[in-house]
């Protein structure tokens, strides 16, 4: 699959190349990304600068969209799923919202999940601050329909887009092409509506003179690790409207400290997404 990245302005940046192969039983795979910043191949050559970590989200965001779009909400509890219909276009959409229990809308962390209202492919997916991955050019690859365009966008910005150059079966010459993939066991990702509540303590972010001047509003969207003692250990910007909302929003959530998240009992470092809602009073 081709990529092309965008900067938090949406304008292009630069392009890069994601290959994946996998055996059918699914117990190997291989993973490669290669771009002017960010190369898997080479991962003790480059530093992770901010730039390079949000590519990374996207890319990987870019790819979970294709191969494994619907986490599996199962395992989290106090969650329920609603659906709804929606017009985007003029494509009626069937959509499926995953929510708290007690009905809760209100931090944009919601996702949704679309499909024609007469099909089963899956067409537009929404979800964290904004977020909206639209999938087009269907095609069938087995018994799954895949879609070979991919735009995933925050707002009004487009943040990465992506097109499935090949996709196809293959022979292997070796008995195991594939490789094993690595795995971290010591993290999970986690999406972020099953955290929503769990922050215990925490300045609320302050709104900066220079955007209320200029009566500028949004949604900030970080990409967060939370170790296994609840505290914020790293934060990317992926979006935000403006500048100025993005370092507020990033100076308030490093104060922020959740309770532990549990895996198998035991604390373990987190891999999530965090909303940041800046909001002018009178709207």
């Amino acid at each position: 699959m081709s990529f092309e990245v965008h900067d938090l302005e949406g304008r292009p940046t630069e392009k890069g190349i994601l290959e994946e192969w996998w055996e059918a039983s699914g117990k190997k795979r291989k993973l490669v990304v290669t771009s002017p910043s960010y190369n898997t191949e080479a991962p003790a050559s480059q530093v992770e600068t901010d730039k390079v970590a949000r590519e990374r989200f996207l890319v990987d965001l870019l790819r979970s969209q294709i191969v494994d779009p619907i986490p599996n909400y199962q395992k989290f509890v106090n969650l329920k799923i609603t659906e709804e219909k929606h017009t985007v276009g003029k494509v009626d959409l069937s959509c499926l919202v995953v929510m708290h229990v007690d009905g809760t809308k209100s931090d944009g962390s919601n996702p949704e999940y679309c499909t024609n209202v007469d099909g089963d492919a899956l067409r537009v997916v929404t979800g964290p601050g904004q977020f909206a991955a639209i999938r087009n050019k269907p095609a069938h690859f087995g018994t799954a329909t895949v879609a070979l365009d991919e735009s995933l966008s925050y707002g009004n910005q487009l943040a990465i887009t992506g097109h499935i150059e090949a996709l196809e079966s293959f022979t292997p010459q070796t008995a195991s092409p594939a490789g094993d993939p690595a795995t971290d066991d010591s993290q999970a990702k986690i999406p972020g509506i099953v955290l929503s509540g769990r922050k215990i303590k925490g300045g609320n972010p302050v709104y900066p003179f220079e955007a209320r001047a200029a009566h500028a509003s949004g949604t900030v969207v970080l990409h967060a690790i939370i170790s296994k003692e609840g505290s914020i250990s790293r934060l990317v910007v992926i979006a935000s409207p403006r500048r100025s909302l993005a370092e507020a929003a990033v100076d308030a959530v490093k104060t922020w400290k959740y309770q532990p998240y549990l895996l198998n009992d035991q604390p373990t470092e987190v891999d999530t997404t965090v909303i940041v809602n800046f909001y002018l009073n009178g709207g």
